[in-house]
C-alpha cells in the first residue's frame, strides 16, 4: 500500500458549524479547534497536516512506517516507534493491556470508527480488536443515542486520534468509545458518569475555560469515580483549563519528544511544549497529594505529569471520514497514551494477584506524586527541566510538564509493587 497526497482538500478549518462560526479557525496548519463558548468543551486537537489517502496494492499492509519521522516531510511517529521510545514493551506481564478496558469519552458521532481503527491496525502492524485469539474488543457504545456527525462539530479526527492511540499503547486492551450527545459540559459529563461505571481507565482529551460553578457541576460525578480518570489539560500553554484542573483526575500536559532516528530507539530529548496546558486553579483547592508532597501554588495545579503532544513530534492518525491520515499532536495525544500505559500497569497487576488501579485522587495521584517527591524520582520519571507554556519548567515539579514524563518501565514496576 502507498500513501498518496489526497486530491481532497482539507476542509476542516473552513467548515461552519450550526452556529454559523468556522470549527478551525486558522486559515494554515496547525489547524486548531477554536475556543469553547462558555459551557462547552473542545477537543485539545493540534491537526498539523493531511490527509493522506491510503492506496491499496492488493491487500498487503500499508508501508505505513515509510513516512514516519522528523527526518521526512511528514515526522510523525508510528505505533512501533513510540513503543520503542518510551520502552513500553518492556513492561514486565504487561501483555499489552489484555484484560483491561480503557473507556474514552468524545462528543458526537465518529461513523468510522470502527473502519478508522481496523485500517489503522493494517497498516501500523497492530492487533485487530475483534475478540479473536485473546486479542482486545472494540465498542462504540451511544447510551444517550446516537449523536450528530463528529466531522460537522470538529471532533472526528479527535476521535480516532483517542481510538488509534490507546490501541497503539495497549495493542490487546479493551476499548469503548463513548458518545456524548454535545459538547456540552452537561452532555459530556453525563457520558463521564456512564463511562466511570464500567472502566478501568476513563480517558478524556477535552476542557474548557475554568468557571465558578466548575465545583458543583463536574467535581460531584468525577469524585464517584473507582478508577483513574485522566484529562489532558489544553493546548493553548497556561493556564490550562476544566475539568483538569479537578483534584479528582490526573490531568496530563505535554512535551516535545525527540527521538535518536526513525525507526526510533530512544529518546535524544524531551523539553516542555509551549502549547501545554499548566497553571494554578482560580476554583480548586490545593489536593492531599500535592500539599502533602511539597507541590502548594495556593489552589489545584496542573499538570500532573506529561508525554508527547507537540504536533511537531506527533503521530499518524486514520480518518476515513476526513478523508485519509493525518498528522497530529496536542495534550489530545498525550492523554490516551498514558491511558494505554496505564492498561499495560493494569494488566501486569492482575498478574502480581492485585487489584487494578483506583481512582486519581485517591490512589493513582498520591503514588505519582509520593514518587516525585522521593529518592525515586529520577528512576521514575524523565525530568524535563527546559521549555515554556507561560511558565517556565525546571527541575521537579513545573507548571508545564508537571513531574515530567513517566519513564514507563519503571514508573509501572513501582506501580505494580507500592501500590497494595
Amino acid at each position: 500500500m502507498k500513501l498518496l497526497k489526497s486530491s481532497k482538500l482539507f476542509l476542516l478549518m473552513a467548515t461552519v458549524g450550526v452556529s454559523g462560526q468556522a470549527l478551525y479557525a486558522q486559515g494554515a496548519y496547525p489547524a486548531v479547534p477554536p475556543p469553547a463558548a462558555p459551557g462547552t468543551a473542545r477537543p485539545h486537537v493540534w491537526i498539523k497536516q493531511g490527509p493522506f489517502s491510503a492506496v491499496s496494492d492488493g491487500g498487503a499492509s500499508a508501508n505505513v512506517s515509510g513516512i514516519c519521522g522528523i527526518a521526512n516531510s511528514f515526522g510523525d511517529y508510528c505505533p512501533a516507534d513510540m513503543r520503542s521510545v518510551l520502552a513500553t514493551n518492556f513492561i514486565a506481564n504487561a501483555n499489552g493491556g489484555s484484560g483491561t478496558t480503557v473507556y474514552i469519552v468524545d462528543a458526537y458521532d465518529l461513523a468510522s470508527a470502527a473502519a478508522d481503527l481496523h485500517q489503522f491496525s493494517i497498516d501500523t502492524g497492530l492487533p485487530q480488536l475483534d475478540g479473536i485469539g485473546g486479542d482486545g474488543t472494540f465498542t462504540k457504545a451511544t447510551p444517550f443515542g446516537v449523536p450528530i456527525s463528529a466531522v460537522s462539530q470538529g471532533w472526528s479526527i479527535e476521535e480516532s486520534l483517542d481510538i488509534e492511540w490507546v490501541h497503539a499503547m495497549a495493542p490487546k486492551a479493551n476499548i469503548v468509545l463513548v458518545e456524548a450527545l454535545s459538547n456540552s459540559f452537561a452532555d459530556l459529563f453525563n457520558a463521564v458518569q456512564f463511562a466511570e461505571t464500567f472502566a478501568d481507565v476513563t480517558s478524556d482529551s477535552w476542557g474548557g475555560g475554568e468557571f465558578s460553578g466548575e465545583i458543583g457541576l463536574g467535581d460531584p460525578i468525577l469524585i464517584a469515580a473507582h478508577s483513574p480518570v485522566l484529562f489532558s489539560t489544553g493546548d493553548s500553554g497556561a493556564p490550562g483549563g476544566y475539568p483538569a484542573f479537578s483534584p479528582w483526575v490526573t490531568a496530563v500536559g505535554g512535551t516535545t519528544l525527540r527521538p535518536n532516528t526513525f525507526p526510533a530507539g530512544y529518546r535524544i530529548s524531551e523539553t516542555g511544549w509551549s502549547g501545554s496546558g499548566g497553571g494554578i486553579s482560580a476554583f480548586e483547592p490545593t489536593p492531599p497529594y500535592q500539599f502533602l508532597n511539597g507541590v502548594n501554588f495556593g489552589a489545584r495545579s496542573i499538570p500532573d505529569v506529561a508525554l508527547d503532544a507537540d504536533p511537531n513530534t506527533g503521530v499518524l492518525v486514520l480518518s476515513f471520514d476526513d478523508g485519509g491520515y493525518f498528522g497530529v499532536g496536542g495534550t489530545s495525544l498525550a492523554c490516551p497514551m498514558l491511558a494505554g500505559f496505564l492498561a499495560d500497569v493494569d494488566t501486569a497487576r492482575v498478574a502480581a494477584g492485585k487489584a487494578k488501579l483506583g481512582p486519581s485522587f485517591s490512589v493513582l495521584n498520591p503514588e505519582l506524586y509520593s514518587l516525585g517527591n522521593s529518592s525515586l524520582y529520577h528512576y521514575s520519571y524523565f525530568d524535563v527541566i527546559s521549555g515554556n507554556n507561560g511558565f517556565a519548567a525546571g527541575p521537579g515539579y513545573d507548571l508545564v510538564t508537571g513531574w515530567g514524563d513517566p519513564s514507563e518501565p519503571a514508573m509501572a514496576y513501582r506501580l505494580v509493587t507500592q501500590i497494595p
